[in-house]
């Protein structure tokens, strides 16, 4: 999977800047961070591959780390069966008992970057996860392709976290909220196209011939 090019937060602020006055950057950074990673977060836009042996002493913990950022959640697990890649079901809390290591029948997390092989495997196998990432909480960076296509979100995002604070000069409880409807709505199809295999107007709703059919 390709690495994305990364831009500084600063490519945003012509869009921030003016509405804000008096605001320094250091305090639009840190709100652009917050953006950055809920929007990241809950459109599991931004998301990587990785693939690994498993060790043969038995390990069953895996610690994920991607080229840039950090996971927030996992999308699937996959095993390698005979040239071909077999999805692994998560494994519920209630089923996680001790067995003796044997073939990887699934997997579950507890921490969202460690990865656990349910039952812990009894030999090498090769393994295929796919993650969301996140920015770090230290980051200053992001990919390019959220500035092109995703910006004015991701600065609604931002302003709605600026004029919800108390006793600025730019506090706008109002604008605030309206704001923050178009960030969380952003999301809401982003997501939802993402589920749909990138098809925003794809439907399964089916008419009926006949009124109450």
């Amino acid at each position: 999977m390709a690495v994305p090019v990364l831009v500084p937060f600063s490519d945003l602020y012509d869009q921030v800047l003016p509405y804000l006055p008096g605001a320094e950057t250091p305090l639009i950074d840190a709100q652009i961070r917050k953006a950055l990673r809920e929007f990241m977060r809950r459109t599991t836009i931004n998301r990587e591959i990785f693939e690994w042996d498993t060790a043969a002493a038995q390990a069953p913990t895996y610690h994920l780390i991607p080229s840039n950022g950090e996971v927030s959640s996992i999308i699937g697990v996959w095993l390698l069966e005979n040239d071909q890649y077999r999805q692994l079901p998560p494994v519920p809390e209630e089923r996680r008992v001790i067995r003796d290591p044997g073939r990887p029948e699934g997997w579950y997390t507890t921490a969202l970057d460690y990865l656990t092989i349910h039952p812990a495997p009894n030999d090498v196998y090769s393994l295929r996860a796919e993650g969301v990432v996140t920015l770090l909480q230290t980051s200053t960076h992001f990919p390019d392709y959220i500035l092109r296509h995703h910006a004015e979100a991701i600065c609604a995002g931002v302003l709605a976290l600026m004029y919800g604070m108390p006793g600025k000069p730019w506090t706008q409880q109002q604008a605030a909220a309206q704001a923050g409807r178009i960030f969380a709505g952003e999301i809401r199809t982003l997501r939802g196209s993402l589920r749909d295999g990138g098809q925003p107007n794809q439907s399964t709703f089916i008419a009926a011939r006949k009124f109450g059919a």
